[in-house]
């Protein structure tokens, strides 16, 4: 028996050995190690650069980094703006940043980008008049995530509705104007609490004329009802339709004919 092992032994002692004969064990090839090709830093940078320079505002870096393929998109979305968007006062900067954290009631991942300051509407019963008032937040657009997943046209179309809000925003809010509710079909609904008294104050939204059937044309990435939340979407949406839908002159001439003229 003690034979029997000792072969056993040295049988299996000369099969471990023999194993890097017969491939097994050899090492793993490595994946080779990808380079960059030029300067990445020195390419964004020249990006972020040439943006400024041709439309006035800085891209800057909060909890995620431009890079090169986001710059080229957000140079072709503003290359077809009209140029009374470029370099709008008080608005210094784009921020990159991974998801929006303001709580909007949606979820985080659905939103794309964003304009602030944010907005509220209040009826002062002492001067019995409707006033809008901007909270205080610094002007400047938010850039997500979401944005840059998604196909090229409907990530430029969401580029341009976000700078029409910020257009809005800087003409003082044309989109509430009566001139434009009257195009869009909207109303102004007060929202006095029960035990309102007389003089005070209340809130008041504004609501869509739900026989219209003429609302400004959406990117394919919106339901057709979007224009129909409020007088800025509908307003921002009609910028974007402007630029990017040659039918919307024919299809909403009064909205078409308004945005001409301004």
């Amino acid at each position: 028996m003690r034979i029997i092992n000792f072969f056993i032994i040295i049988f299996l002692n000369s099969w471990v050995l023999a194993m890097p004969m017969i491939g097994w064990g050899e090492p793993k090839e490595t994946r080779p190690l990808y380079e960059y090709e030029g300067n990445y830093r020195q390419e964004i940078n020249n990006l972020k650069k040439k943006f400024y320079d041709s439309y006035g505002y800085n891209l800057l870096d909060l909890d995620m980094d431009w890079r090169p393929d986001e710059i080229r998109l957000m140079i072709k979305a503003f290359s077809e703006l009209p140029s009374p968007f470029y370099r709008l006062k008080g608005l210094k900067g784009f921020y990159r940043t991974e998801f929006i954290t303001e709580n909007t009631g949606i979820s985080p991942d659905e939103i794309p980008a964003a304009t602030f300051p944010a907005f509220s509407t209040i009826y002062r019963g002492r001067d019995k008049r409707y006033h809008m008032y901007v909270e205080d937040d610094f002007f400047r657009l938010e850039f997500y995530n979401q944005l840059f997943g998604m196909d090229e046209s409907e990530a430029i179309n969401a580029i341009q509705h976000e700078m029409a809000h910020a257009f809005d925003v800087r003409r003082g809010f044309l989109s509430v104007t009566k001139e434009w509710r009257d195009i869009s079909g909207f109303k102004t609904l007060n929202l006095p609490p029960l035990d309102a008294q007389e003089g005070g104050d209340f809130l008041f939204t504004f609501v869509n004329n739900f026989k219209l059937d003429r609302f400004a044309p959406v990117s394919s990435r919106h339901k057709e009802t979007y224009s129909r939340q409020n007088p800025q979407e509908d307003f921002a949406n009609s910028i974007a339709a402007y630029i990017n839908y040659p039918y919307f002159q024919y299809s909403n001439p009064d909205r078409y004919q308004y945005l001409r003229e301004r």
